[in-house]
């Protein structure tokens, strides 16, 4: 399947709320001790996280949809259209 029927694929199946959640969710297992540091999971993930819950919701996303398996290129083309559509910082 080709990067563009994948990105459409993923995008319709994917709200960015549903996707923003998850990476909400996702969080927790990226922070340490942040409850006597931090404010909030989000002040945590912002000082200790690197992307790390983010890149693992679109690798997700990538790795269910992927039906027939994509070079190493339209990984990285399609992870990159993921993060640029859903707003999501890596």
């Amino acid at each position: 399947m080709s990067i563009e029927k994948l990105f459409k694929k993923i995008t319709e199946e994917n709200t960015e709320d549903s996707v923003h959640n998850e990476v909400d969710n996702a969080k927790g297992e990226y922070v340490w001790d942040w409850e006597d540091r931090f404010e909030s999971l989000d002040d945590a993930y912002e000082e200790q996280g690197r992307g790390e819950a983010e890149n693992l919701v679109l690798s997700n996303l990538i790795k269910q949809n992927d039906g027939e398996v994509i070079s190493h290129d339209d990984y990285n083309k399609l992870f990159n259209l993921l993060a640029e559509y859903y707003y999501l910082n890596i």
